[in-house]
């Protein structure tokens, strides 16, 4: 996974997931803090041996405000309890460099267009 990640333009978001019973130990406060830690402990994986750079990944905790399934039933809670990739797709180099280029082109313009929520893709 690491290494498809690295070969993949675009930034990568590690969002983690709850299901929806409380939780309140010294180490998770809360289901926001379990699902950060979620994203962090992936996110921290995929760092290891810098096949993806740390500047291209964003870590978020969702909690258990995103169910993927009811929480009604055990395989329910089950399914809630996860890390999803999100990988926002930009513009590819060329492009991109095209871009740059142009006289009067903003670079905060290209920051707005290398992440276009219609090109969103989840790996789960």
């Amino acid at each position: 996974l690491r290494t498809t990640l690295g070969e993949v333009n675009g930034r990568i978001a590690i969002e983690g997931h709850t299901d929806d019973r409380p939780i309140s130990t010294s180490e998770f406060p809360s289901n926001w803090h379990l699902s950060a830690q979620r994203a962090l402990s992936v996110t921290q994986e995929l760092m290891r041996d810098q096949l993806v750079n740390d500047d291209r990944l964003m870590v978020i905790g969702y909690g258990d405000t995103r169910p993927f399934e009811p929480n009604d039933t055990d395989e329910g809670r089950a399914r809630n309890r996860r890390v999803e990739i999100v990988i926002h797709q930009g513009l590819d180099e060329e492009t991109s460099q095209e871009l740059r280029q142009m006289e009067g082109f903003d670079d905060d313009l290209l920051d707005t267009l290398q992440i276009d929520e219609d090109e969103l893709r989840s790996v789960n």
